[in-house]
């Protein structure tokens, strides 16, 4: 995955990010954003979120 492609889902996100960090003590907020994002970016290199199965993949596996 590019870094552009990376970074249109990271800002796409933020707005949900944003909301989520109001639940969090505003000293923490940007800290906090910041390691959301850092896991992300980790998650949409990582081969693990590549092999994700879709929705009718997984039912097919699990006989549902």
């Amino acid at each position: 995955m590019s870094n552009d492609e990376i970074s249109s889902i990271i800002n796409s996100l933020e707005p949900k990010i944003n909301k989520a960090l109001y639940q969090t003590d505003y000293r923490h907020r940007e800290d906090l954003s910041q390691g959301i994002k850092e896991k992300m970016v980790i998650l949409l290199k990582s081969n693990k979120f590549h092999n994700t199965p879709g929705l009718f993949e997984f039912m097919q596996k699990t006989d549902l």
